[in-house]
């Protein structure tokens, strides 16, 4: 059986490492997902509208991928959020409402994404801060 882009990720990393306390990584996800919910919920009236909640939403998954990407000490999670089996677009056939209703998909499954990795936080150890390495610790903070 063929092995998925996201199972190669998996196997070339190790398990990630919090970077930040568990309850704070926890609160900075659910403003995400509340994000997310806030561009699948809005109205959609015309392709016009279309354009400006993709780019609502393509702003709000960069900063999801930058965020967990800073959340964690390797890429695994921005990664798993990242994956995509195929893209959607609005395809000349398609009617107005098939692509509003491809566009919450979207959305929807990314949420899920971040619910998904949230849910997982109480499995992933936090690095102490005097064991972050000095590549992963913020800027004028000096690792331990």
């Amino acid at each position: 059986m063929a092995k998925t882009t996201s199972q190669s990720v998996r196997e070339k990393l190790p398990p990630p490492n919090l970077l930040e306390e568990r309850s704070l990584a926890n609160k900075k996800i659910q403003l995400q997902i509340e994000k997310g919910e806030q561009i699948r919920d809005k109205e959609i009236k015309t392709i016009e509208e279309v354009k400006i909640v993709r780019a609502e939403r393509d702003i709000w998954s960069k900063y999801n991928i930058e965020l967990l990407s800073r959340l964690f000490d390797n890429s695994m999670m921005a990664d798993e959020y990242n994956y995509s089996a195929f893209g959607i677009s609005y395809l000349g056939g398609q009617s107005f409402q098939e692509t509003v209703n491809d566009f919450r998909e979207e959305v929807n499954r990314k949420i899920t994404r971040l619910r998904a990795i949230q849910e997982r936080l109480e499995l992933i150890p936090e690095l102490q801060p005097h064991k972050i390495p000095a590549s992963a610790a913020p800027r004028g903070v000096p690792a331990g």
